[in-house]
């Protein structure tokens, strides 16, 4: 099992996911939970974007993803 560490970005403070290999991953939850943010952060694992302040939860000093 991975897991996936999100902190500080967008809705995410601190959240830690656990991603099976070779499974299918599903993500629920009502409207507004973070979902997408989920996909916006494998999204700046995989470009390898640089960090900046556009996603960074407000009034924190940096975003952080990890997996």
């Amino acid at each position: 099992m991975t897991e996936l560490k999100i902190q500080n970005f967008q809705s995410h403070t601190d959240s830690t996911l656990d991603i099976l290999p070779n499974a299918i991953n599903v993500i629920v939850g009502e409207s507004d939970a973070g979902k997408s943010a989920i996909i916006r952060s494998f999204e700046k694992l995989a470009l390898n974007q640089p960090a900046g302040d556009r996603f960074r939860t407000h009034n924190t000093p940096k975003a952080r993803i990890e997996f």
